[in-house]
């Protein structure tokens, strides 16, 4: 695989927005580490450092961070597309 994902194969239904974040997110009862790069209504992009094994269609739980870093937000999600050190996401 390589770290390049040719995302205009998918119709965003929602407009991605620049985000930057550390985030935490689980697969299977275990917590990963990673940073969520943009964020819509519909989904995200996750970098993580490429030691994680994960497969297209798998449920993900992300806890994403509001500014204030105080509080946050815990969605639900399924991921739509893989490489080496990224995935995207979309919420369910």
């Amino acid at each position: 695989m390589s770290d390049e994902y040719n995302t205009s194969d998918f119709k965003r239904k929602y407009e991605r927005k620049a985000y930057k974040a550390e985030i935490y997110f689980s697969v299977k009862s275990q917590a990963y580490p990673a940073t969520i790069h943009n964020l819509s209504l519909g989904g995200a992009l996750i970098k993580h450092d490429g030691t994680l094994k994960i497969s297209e269609g798998e449920t993900i739980t992300i806890n994403i961070p509001f500014s204030n870093k105080e509080q946050g937000v815990k969605r639900k999600a399924k991921t739509v597309w893989i490489s080496d050190t990224q995935f995207g996401i979309e919420f369910i």
